[in-house]
């Protein structure tokens, strides 16, 4: 069964490369440019993942990962930053946090980890 991903970053290159990247790997992926977008995305549609950047406009990924993990705790967060330490991400409820450049393969191997349990 195909996992459902949001990507939640305000880099539309990251947002494109990454939705396409975990579309060929069979995941059913959308992407929002910030996190007020992706708050009425998962309102909408239940996601298995929601990959989001740290520092973005309007609403911080700590922000939006503690929205998350209040109202759909079971959803898993990956966070990444281009900024500083990711432990504040960890902080907020991500399991997984990456620092910008990260790799395509091992964001898919750690989604791969997480839904093997």
């Amino acid at each position: 069964m195909k996992k459902k991903v949001l990507i939640v970053d305000d880099n539309k290159i990251i947002r494109e490369i990454l939705t396409r990247f975990l579309n060929y790997w069979d995941c059913d992926s959308d992407n929002a440019g910030n996190g007020i977008e992706a708050m009425e995305m998962i309102k909408r549609k239940c996601y298995d993942i929601v990959i989001t950047d740290n520092h973005m406009p309007e609403m911080s990924g700590v922000e939006l990962i503690r929205w998350i993990k209040t109202l759909y705790p079971s959803t898993c967060v990956i966070g990444i930053t281009g900024y500083g330490s990711s432990e504040v991400l960890y902080k907020a409820g991500a399991e997984i946090c990456f620092n910008k450049p990260f790799s395509l393969f091992e964001i898919k191997e750690e989604i791969q980890k997480l839904f093997i349990n």
